[in-house]
């Protein structure tokens, strides 16, 4: 099952334009959090528990690493999302 998702993961990251210094810095922050947080569980230590408890995993931190530097770096891209075509709805009825 865990390989079924890391192929899913392999796919959609091959469709990321990595041409773009943002795309890249989004995913190598977002890979960088999730493996060190996974190394170095202890490094919430010190922190407020309901802080550790959301943050103490690699998956849920590097989530929200890239959700945030992609919401941040990709919010002015006019062509983020030209694959979506409008549907043609015919409202006369």
């Amino acid at each position: 099952m865990f390989a079924m998702v890391a192929v899913a993961g392999i796919q959609m990251l091959a469709k990321v334009d990595f041409n773009r210094n943002s795309n890249m810095l989004v995913v190598a922050c977002s890979i960088g959090i999730g493996l060190g947080i996974t190394a170095v569980p202890t490094i919430f230590n010190q922190t407020p528990t309901i802080f550790k408890s959301i943050f103490s995993s690699g998956i849920v931190s590097a989530s929200v690493v890239a959700v945030l530097l992609n919401a941040f770096m990709n919010h002015d891209d006019k062509d983020a999302h030209s694959d979506i075509k409008p549907s043609k709805v015919d409202l006369d009825v």
